[in-house]
């Protein structure tokens, strides 16, 4: 670029309610989809295949995870956080928390050490030694409902109808989808 050109930086087109309404679908899916992923990577604590490949993938799975989760239930500034985009958050987080049998301190703290991984571990390198790894069951759980009540409540049909009726199912279709490609690497020698 030559010296004194001027760069015209355009300001993003504001997004429109269904717009942002399919967005948080699809990060729910995204979460649901590496969730399995990351699920059937693993028995128990141990990788189905201990290659480095194998390893990392897993690992990509869980971080994309927390990446996905931390956009819609860890930032109030984020455009899809679920204060920002359901009609009534006073009545949506009381069903959250009924649903998934937590209180709002311990949600809260739940919050906090998942934008702490995120922050320290996967978005930047700090100087932490040693990475916390929270569970996901929260995290699943906190999705299925943010998911299930944009589609049925807040998503017009002609969005809703494009994505999958039920997360849970689609996070079972994932998670044998994986297990599949598993089972066929192993039993190819790998």
């Amino acid at each position: 670029m030559a010296v004194g050109t001027t760069v015209r930086i355009e300001e993003p087109l504001a997004m429109t309610r269904t717009e942002r309404l399919r967005r948080v679908l699809l990060l729910c899916c995204h979460f649901a989809r590496n969730h399995a992923y990351l699920t059937a990577g693993r028995r128990g604590r141990q990788l189905r295949l201990r290659t480095r490949f194998w390893r990392s993938t897993t690992n990509n799975s869980y971080d994309l995870c927390v990446l996905e989760w931390c956009k819609l239930f860890a930032d109030p500034r984020d455009h899809h956080y679920w204060g920002n985009v359901v009609a009534d958050p006073a009545a949506f987080e009381s069903e959250l928390r009924g649903r998934i049998v937590i209180a709002a301190p311990v949600f809260q703290q739940y919050v906090v050490a998942m934008r702490r991984y995120r922050d320290k571990f996967v978005a930047h390198l700090d100087s932490d030694r040693v990475a916390q790894l929270p569970s996901l069951d929260i995290a699943r759980a906190a999705v299925t409902v943010y998911y299930g009540h944009v589609l049925l409540r807040e998503a017009k049909p002609v969005t809703a109808k494009t994505f999958p009726r039920d997360l849970e199912r689609y996070h079972s279709d994932c998670y044998y989808e994986a297990l599949d490609v598993y089972e066929q690497l192993r039993s190819s020698g790998v």
